[in-house]
């Protein structure tokens, strides 16, 4: 079920398996080991779309001022005093 389709290749940047046919990653647009890259002059809308991508550690960033409840772990906005996930007041508020 798992093992890899005869033809199909796995992507060097993100291990995503793609189609034998596909000439760049589904998921993040890496040319297919062997595929020829666009003159240098030129751009492609896929190579501008992943050159864009931010690192995934940056997309899991806490944001200034949010927080973490104590309770499950969720983040809520600053503005939030109860999580917005099971009602948990924010620590150092006081109940209304």
């Amino acid at each position: 079920m798992f093992q890899k389709k005869p033809g199909s290749w796995e992507c060097d940047a993100c291990l995503v398996r793609n189609q034998p046919d596909v000439a760049k990653c589904v998921s993040c647009g890496t040319l297919k080991p062997g595929e020829q890259t666009p003159n240098k002059g030129q751009k492609s809308k896929e190579s501008a779309k992943s050159s864009d991508l931010k690192p995934l550690s940056e997309m899991f960033q806490k944001k200034p001022g949010t927080w973490e409840c104590d309770a499950c772990l969720v983040r809520n906005q600053p503005d939030v005093v109860k999580c917005v996930s099971c009602g948990t007041l924010k620590a150092g508020a006081s109940g209304q």
